[in-house]
């Protein structure tokens, strides 16, 4: 191994620094850092970026990343490199919200980014230019709300180049997988489409729950990243299964429900359960505790997410998930 440059630090082989990806400036003028973990392996390898904390809420994988680079990795056992981002949006964080406070913006939507567009864009493209091209692997930890199952989201394995490698290694995670087509290159799109048109296998995990750290969505990140590890030839080890959460198998895909109706969701259907087309598997109640709407599932598959925070909805909200077989 090479020494490794990124943000602010050059790691030796066999090393761990800790640093800056780039810094950004508050109204106030004070700095805001963008955490930065390099370990350098004292053998040759792949590069792995892992990035949480995309979006304020969800911070899970932020435990997840903290555990595997203060206790499971070590560097002279590690063939490659390992580069991570705890926090990807520290601006969100601080602001306890999904988008940026200054620009009203989701990170998520706006990759490769610009070096001189507005505060999202530029961290955006900070993550690109130092991180995803840097990589030979993508994984991006997210959080949903807490009645929803855990999964990973990755690209059609049908490709049979970058798509399927990041599917295999979804899968390998050990968690329920879906998959989609990626957005068409030069379209502002998420961390795994940008990665896609480098020829970078990536994925993406949805832990839960949002708002706290969970040491069940902490030990099944830190299982699946390290089964990906495993797989890659970066350590040693056998991959294990995750055994703790509830998995759904097979090709599947994923579609969502809307609401026309606002109040509060009744769930009526349990997180895995199967479902048919048509099936009233939730109520929208109001005020009164009166249906205003039946909630129907739109496939036959299995209920994945019911994805509210206080099962408040209004009309043409998000309100339920599911997954259908693509076998």
């Amino acid at each position: 191994m090479k020494a490794l440059k990124v943000g602010n630090l050059e790691v030796s082989p066999g090393a761990l620094k800790k640093g800056s990806l780039g810094t950004f400036y508050r109204e106030d003028g004070v700095a805001v850092h963008i955490p930065l973990i390099v370990i350098n392996g004292a053998e040759d390898g792949p590069t792995l970026w892992l990035s949480a904390g995309m979006h304020g809420q969800e911070l899970s994988g932020v435990g997840v990343i903290w555990e595997l680079v203060n206790e499971r990795i070590e560097p002279s056992n590690l063939h490659g490199a390992v580069i991570a981002v705890p926090f990807m949006n520290p601006f969100s964080f601080t602001g306890g919200t999904y988008f940026t406070p200054q620009d009203g913006l989701n990170l998520h939507s706006f990759f490769p980014g610009d070096p001189e567009g507005s505060l999202t864009e530029r961290l955006a493209n900070l993550v690109y230019e130092e991180g995803v091209k840097k990589a030979d692997v993508v994984i991006d930890l997210h959080c949903n709300p807490e009645n929803a199952m855990m999964f990973t989201y990755a690209f059609d394995p049908d490709d049979e180049g970058v798509g399927k490698r990041g599917y295999e290694l979804a899968r390998i995670f050990g968690l329920t997988t879906v998959d989609d087509a990626p957005k068409p290159p030069g379209v502002s799109a998420d961390i795994q489409d940008a990665a896609y048109h480098l020829g970078v296998p990536s994925f993406l995990v949805e832990l839960t729950p949002y708002y706290s750290i969970s040491p069940q969505a902490v030990a099944v990140g830190v299982r699946g990243v390290l089964n990906v590890m495993k797989t890659l030839k970066m350590i040693e080890g056998e991959v294990e299964p995750q055994d703790e959460v509830l998995v759904i198998e097979g090709r599947l895909g994923i579609t969502f429900g809307t609401s026309s109706r606002g109040g509060l969701v009744i769930p009526e259907t349990s997180l895995g359960e199967a479902v048919s087309k048509g099936q009233t598997v939730g109520r929208v109640v109001d005020f009164f505790g009166d249906t205003v709407e039946e909630i129907e599932s739109p496939v036959d598959g299995w209920m994945l997410t019911w994805p509210y925070l206080n099962q408040s909805v209004f009309s043409g909200d998000l309100v339920s998930m599911y997954v259908y077989s693509k076998d």
